[in-house]
């Protein structure tokens, strides 16, 4: 994924350089803000935008911590109190400006794929149930297979 997104960047002029570290290296470097860049999957837990914008860019400890070090503090104000708008449609909105914000404009995030989750069941699989975010349901003892007539 790097070196795609290192051949695209060189395209518009960016060079970078791609270094593999092992993953405590990583991690502290990351929580004292001093990676660059580097990817990072990302699962959803529960059906909101603060799931990732407030975690992310709520703060300036958050954003530093994940190495992502945005600096523009108005945002970080705006993205902390966003939590609290308890009038759905204006709480979207703001959260629509902040991603546009954080991800178009500023450019502090570039997000590259999102996962597809695909599974295979046949008709004798019941009760098996996947959640909204794609996980599948953890709890296999509702799961029940059906014998074969």
């Amino acid at each position: 994924i790097m070196e795609l997104a290192a051949a695209m960047w060189k395209k518009i002029g960016v060079r970078c350089h791609i270094r593999t570290i092992k993953k405590e290296k990583f991690m502290e470097l990351r929580k004292n803000g001093k990676i660059v860049c580097y990817t990072a999957r990302f699962s959803v837990d529960y059906n909101d935008p603060d799931a990732i914008i407030y975690l992310f860019y709520g703060t300036p400890d958050m954003t530093k911590n994940r190495s992502l070090c945005y600096s523009n503090e108005d945002i970080m104000a705006r993205v902390y109190d966003a939590c609290c708008i308890v009038d759905e449609p204006r709480r979207l909105k703001e959260y629509r400006y902040l991603e546009k914000k954080i991800v178009q404009e500023d450019c502090a995030w570039i997000p590259l794929f999102s996962n597809e989750h695909y599974f295979v069941v046949s008709d004798r699989v019941k009760n098996f149930k996947v959640f909204w975010n794609g996980w599948t349901n953890t709890r296999y003892h509702d799961v029940v297979i059906e014998d074969k007539d």
